[in-house]
């Protein structure tokens, strides 16, 4: 799945910027299977938001689970006359149940992100020490989807 995301040039210093998403992953079910799909939310569909059940619940509710892998790529092309402050830095975060990993990278105009789960879970549905260890990795995830890149005017 592909989306492009324009954001909002309100004022003038604001940055035009666009954004190109592509998501793939799998998920098991019974040797099988699923393909979902991010249809309302804008934020449904990354790595680990489907595979690691409700990302709302407590860590203590039993919610279901999949084994699988997602990868998310979003590239950005800076604008004309910008350049970036600061460059995101990559995370890990691993458990005996999944391991992600992000990646940022810079080439000329391009900024790239490259996010990529797996999942290897023992059950359908995740409770107790599973529940609680992959609300954690969760916790770590969703920090990891708000790094931010602030951009500032070229110097020549």
């Amino acid at each position: 799945m592909t989306r492009h995301i324009r954001p909002s040039t309100d004022s003038a210093s604001c940055a035009i910027a666009v954004f190109v998403l592509r998501t793939r992953g799998t998920a098991g079910i019974s040797g099988q299977q699923a393909v979902w799909t991010t249809r309302r939310d804008p934020d449904a569909g990354r790595p680990g938001e489907f595979l690691l059940g409700s990302w709302t619940l407590s860590k203590t509710e039993p919610t279901p689970c999949f084994s699988g892998h997602q990868t998310e790529e979003l590239s950005l092309t800076l604008p004309p006359g910008r350049d970036i402050e600061l460059l995101p830095r990559g995370k890990t975060v691993e458990n005996p149940y999944l391991h992600y990993q992000s990646d940022w990278k810079r080439d000329g105009q391009l900024v790239t992100v490259r996010r990529e789960i797996t999942v290897e879970l023992p059950v359908a549905v995740c409770r107790d020490e599973i529940r609680a260890q992959l609300a954690e990795a969760i916790a770590e995830i969703r920090g990891d989807y708000r790094a931010e890149i602030a951009l500032k005017p070229l110097v020549h």
